[in-house]
């Protein structure tokens, strides 16, 4: 990394110094001292810059001047990327809710907000979602559907895993279900089988084809290459059912189901 002017010297402020960049103005480093540190490292923490020396080492002030010269630029490079990343969207209260697993679509219906501390989502008249309790607060309304959404995995996803045990002689202890960030199913060695409450958004074929994955799991605890043989006799052409589900799974599912509103 290079540099270009800073000040004459760094304005030291006990362990604080001010740095200036070569066209954006000015940023503070603060200084810390490590124990485990065995040279000087500037880095990125939580949104700003630190610079970290060895406790016992004789760091004189003109050497840090000079590495945080030799290291404007690439400070300024590193500000540069960082307000121009786009921030993510923050997660909205769907309008409706499609689920392509069951085949099903609720049109949500948001009741006036009562004194409470939580939301609660139920189904109406067939293709109503209501949401009534404390509807003011979004955060609270997110969590009633998510809460939804696994009820509604657990009367209809597991009764279909279970139909499949039986169709294919496995012997399931339990089935349950939860809302994974990054699986969509588990398999125990106690041979417990969990399914993600996000399947509902992916296309029945696929929902069925991480039961058959899980099922096969029963067998062979590993992705090896007799398991991926046993899986094709329970779904053939299993690869691609799993090119197809890794390939799109942040597109079939809404980013209201994780997202936390901020």
């Amino acid at each position: 990394m290079t540099g270009k002017q800073i000040s004459e010297s760094c304005l030291i402020m006990k362990e604080l110094f001010e740095v200036r960049l070569p066209n954006t103005g000015t940023v503070s480093v603060p200084v810390r001292r490590s124990l485990r540190c065995r040279r000087t490292i500037l880095r990125m923490k939580n949104g700003t810059f630190e610079l970290v020396i060895p406790a016992f080492a004789g760091v004189r002030e003109e050497e840090i001047a000079d590495f945080l010269r030799r290291s404007s630029r690439w400070m300024e490079k590193i500000l540069r990327k960082q307000s121009a990343a786009v921030p993510e969207p923050v997660p909205v209260i769907p309008e409706k809710i499609v689920l392509p697993a069951t085949g099903e679509e609720y049109i949500l219906r948001i009741g006036e907000s009562a004194p409470v501390s939580w939301a609660g989502a139920r189904e109406a008249e067939g293709t109503t979602l209501v949401i009534s309790g404390n509807t003011a607060s979004d955060d609270e309304v997110l969590k009633a559907l998510r809460r939804w959404l696994i009820r509604k995995a657990e009367v209809t996803l597991l009764p279909q895993a279970g139909d499949l045990a039986k169709l294919y002689g496995k012997q399931v202890v339990r089935f349950r279900t939860g809302l994974q960030r990054s699986i969509w199913g588990k398999c125990t060695a106690k041979s417990e089988i969990t399914l993600n409450a996000a399947l509902l958004f992916v296309p029945p074929e696929l929902v069925r084809y991480v039961i058959c994955h899980e099922f096969t799991h029963l067998d062979e605890m590993n992705h090896s290459p007799r398991f991926w043989a046993k899986l094709e006799q329970l779904y053939p052409n299993a690869m691609e059912a799993r090119k197809r589900l890794n390939s799109r799974s942040k597109n079939y599912v809404p980013r209201w189901v994780y997202g936390i509103l901020s």
